[in-house]
């Protein structure tokens, strides 16, 4: 009866450990570009929400420049509407209320590290606010966010977007070893010299 117990107990055990390993793995997967700049927006979105001057059910005139403007532009309207502001895509005359957004910056770039095959991933996003309040144009908001990590080159196809180039990143050329920097170079003007050497030595033959 002892032995069944413990033996039941082990199978409980291992059974709990796989469950959490296979939580883990979850967790700790690497999360793509697109991801990470959706993630930014969305923080960038909530920070200009505290600067907002407009007031609840406000209609506001909305617009926004900007190649790949989508994600900033789905959490800008999630939060305004969350507010109850009525937001307008095309200006009306009696609309005092304007919001035009700008992205100014998206941008995903890998850099070589010491390590090979590790690479360093950087992910900017900026973004510009211009408010107008019943006729009166405030100042502009201006907000930045940034992130870095380290991400193997085998996994580079997984985290690059194909679809959005904003989050596509060119993989960056390895520095050049001490052999291509200096032996190479080298062996290439010994075998250059020697030929000449044994192309005269034959002649003179």
């Amino acid at each position: 009866m002892l032995e069944y117990f413990f033996t039941k107990k082990f199978y409980i055990f291992l059974l709990l450990f796989f469950f959490l390993a296979i939580i883990y793995e979850g967790s700790s997967a690497i999360r793509t570009n697109i991801e990470i700049f959706d993630s930014l927006s969305k923080k960038i979105a909530n920070e200009f929400i505290k600067s907002l001057e407009f007031r609840e059910s406000d209609s506001v005139f909305f617009s926004i420049k900007g190649e790949d403007n989508f994600l900033i532009k789905k959490h800008i309207y999630g939060q305004l509407n969350n507010l109850n502001i009525v937001l307008l895509e095309k200006e009306a005359y009696s609309t005092s209320n304007h919001l035009e957004v700008i992205v100014d910056d998206l941008k995903a770039s890998f850099n070589i590290t010491d390590e090979k095959d590790i690479y360093i991933r950087e992910i900017n996003v900026k973004y510009t606010f211009f408010q107008k309040v019943d006729g009166i144009i405030k100042s502009p908001l201006k907000f930045r966010e940034s992130y870095q990590d380290t991400v193997r080159k085998s996994d580079i196809n997984q985290i690059n977007s194909e679809n959005h180039s904003f989050a596509k990143a060119e993989i960056p050329l390895e520095r050049p070893t001490i052999f291509e920097q200096i032996l190479e170079p080298l062996i290439i003007v010994t075998a250059a010299v020697i030929t000449v050497i044994l192309l005269f030595t034959v002649r003179s033959n």
